[in-house]
């Protein structure tokens, strides 16, 4: 089957609000050409977009879960979600696996390990270990039987696997030091998070390698006059990238703002989604904890927040919103923000550039999002 086709009219991303229709052709995989003329695509298959923007695919990268399946207490449901995040424009994204006990974790690298990507899914960029070296005073939802203080010997298995991208830790913890050291010279990005840590504490972390913040504002010390704690470290150091949920449960739009200013080009939006992610109200897991959806919020049994019910386009939409940002600032906080943090070629529309792409109309509603060229989502069908 020719696997060549074009996307004709749409407006791209990167080319800012004066952006003016553009053709692009997709071959094997990659984008082959963008800006051609109508008789360079009159034999191949068009995919119309007039009237629409098209971005590079979403990098998700705090997924713990969605449409009934929790990572957690079931790895195997992995490709299972793989399948159901391009309808809301992610083409990559990090299975995370929260504190739970060491055979969790075992299980979410071995069905890693095992699981090829299929054509039309997203792509699994690696593990996200949120715990269980986290503080057991930040705990949030995580079960404290599960926390851990710092295993050296585990974090080198981690990091040996070659199936760990991420760790949220504590850093201010006995042994988090040496973590850090070991998890950043093996290239696995560390991230702060479920921490007292304070402002200096922080800094500190950051100076060895540290390079996010997960969830920012939540989880964490507060700010005060006095103890400006580690969000403000964060938010004011130019290596850091600041993670935000913008499900309107986690953060006031106050906060959102001074963040979005504060931070500039630094945020990336992650959607924390549990099971409930793409489904109704009711009673779901994270993990082996028991939470409820109700009014889009997801809570535990005390009534504690336990991630979201977020989808990253709606993230999106709910960013410009919030901050009126522009859409090519909004756009990379799903794309090149969170792509730098991973270490990952700057996303792009160019030629030779993989095809990860997402078609918005103008409300930012995804029409369609491709995978490496294969069509993962259509609200109008095959081309």
């Amino acid at each position: 089957m020719d696997n060549t086709f074009a996307i004709r009219g749409a407006r791209i991303v990167d080319h800012g609000p004066a952006s003016r229709p553009t053709t692009v052709i997709v071959r094997d995989g990659r984008i082959a050409e963008v800006g051609v003329g109508p008789e360079q695509v009159q034999r191949l298959r068009i995919f119309e977009a007039a009237d629409h923007w098209l971005a590079c695919g979403f990098i998700d990268m705090q997924v713990n879960g969605a449409y009934g399946y929790d990572f957690t207490s079931d790895p195997s449901s992995i490709e299972q979600v793989a399948q159901m995040l391009p309808r809301h424009g992610v083409t990559r994204f990090l299975p995370t696996i929260i504190t739970s006990p060491p055979q969790a974790r075992e299980a979410a690298i071995s069905a890693v390990r095992v699981s090829s990507h299929r054509p039309g899914s997203a792509r699994v960029h690696g593990i996200h270990f949120e715990g269980p070296f986290i503080s057991e005073h930040r705990a949030g939802t995580h079960s404290p039987s599960s926390i851990t203080r710092p295993d050296l010997g585990e974090a080198q298995d981690w990091a040996d696997s070659g199936e760990v991208a991420m760790v949220t830790l504590a850093p201010e913890a006995p042994g988090a030091s040496e973590v850090i050291a070991a998890l950043w010279n093996a290239g696995v990005v560390v991230s702060l998070g479920h921490s007292t840590a304070t402002y200096d504490e922080a800094l500190a972390a950051f100076d060895l390698g540290v390079t996010s913040v997960t969830h920012a504002f939540n989880a964490m010390e507060p700010t005060t006059g006095r103890a400006p704690g580690a969000v403000i470290a964060a938010i004011q150091d130019a290596r850091i990238t600041v993670g935000l949920i913008l499900d309107g449960w986690h953060l006031h739009p106050a906060i959102v703002r001074a963040a979005w200013t504060l931070a500039a080009g630094r945020i990336a939006l992650v959607t924390d989604s549990t099971a409930a992610a793409g489904l109704d109200s009711g009673k779901y897991v994270l993990g082996d904890i028991p939470v409820v959806v109700e009014g889009g919020a997801v809570r535990n049994a005390q009534g504690v927040l336990a991630g979201s019910a977020l989808t990253l386009d709606q993230a999106l939409r709910n960013l410009v919103d919030i901050t009126g940002c522009t859409l090519t600032e909004a756009i990379a906080s799903v794309t090149s923000v969170p792509a730098a943090l991973l270490g990952l070629r700057r996303p792009e529309i160019s030629p030779g550039a993989t095809a990860d792409l997402v078609l918005l109309d103008k409300n930012l509603n995804v029409v369609a999002t491709w995978v490496s060229g294969d069509l993962a989502f259509s609200d109008r069908g095959q081309p």
